[in-house]
């Protein structure tokens, strides 16, 4: 009798195999944001902030970028959600490709449509440059499916770890955040780095 009970709890390698390629889909399904495929806030909350206490206790450097859609609420007003949608998708593979050039970054759908791009560096000058680098791009996208078009700027707020004591995410986030609400107030469509 025991030895009926334990083949049934007895995997065959293929069935394994397809258990193991099942639970990593489903564990990226959860740290991703299912609209535009980059990471979301959950991975940022539940796997960087972690990664982050060690990265400055170890003296590393991170730099912090918000980037938020001027207006988006507009778009979606006035061209329906399924172009804000599209909008959405558009900028964050835009970036998500820019981003490949630079080792130790990443960028995640904060909400709506705030994203953040973090970078594992200690040149915040390169930083600044990267995020200028990838801003320029976020405003060309043109048309929706009906030809009109769409003009986009996007406000950006930047913050380096170097600039706070803290080894706490959210302080970095919140000087990036403060930043990012200058940018708005600065008559938006611009970044703002210090």
């Amino acid at each position: 009798m025991v030895k009926d009970i334990s083949r049934n709890f007895i995997f065959s390698e293929d069935e394994m195999f397809n258990t193991i390629l099942d639970l990593k889909h489903k564990n990226k399904q959860l740290i991703t944001d299912p609209l535009t495929n980059v990471y979301n806030r959950r991975y940022v909350e539940e796997h960087f902030i972690n990664s982050y206490s060690r990265m400055k206790k170890l003296n590393r450097s991170v730099c912090l970028a918000i980037l938020d859609i001027d207006n988006f609420k507009e778009v979606n007003d006035n061209y329906g959600h399924r172009t804000g949608d599209q909008i959405l998708n558009y900028l964050a593979e835009s970036w998500n490709n820019s981003l490949k050039d630079y080792k130790n970054t990443f960028i995640a759908r904060y909400g709506g449509d705030e994203f953040i791009i973090v970078y594992e560096s200690e040149n915040y000058d390169e930083f600044q440059k990267m995020i200028f680098d990838i801003f320029t791009p976020a405003c060309s996208y043109s048309t929706d499916e009906n030809g009109n078009n769409i003009k986009l700027t996007v406000s950006v707020g930047c913050a380096g770890s170097d600039e706070i004591e803290s080894d706490e995410f959210y302080d970095l986030f919140n000087l990036a955040d403060n930043r990012l609400y200058q940018a708005k107030a600065s008559g938006k469509s611009a970044i703002i780095s210090k």
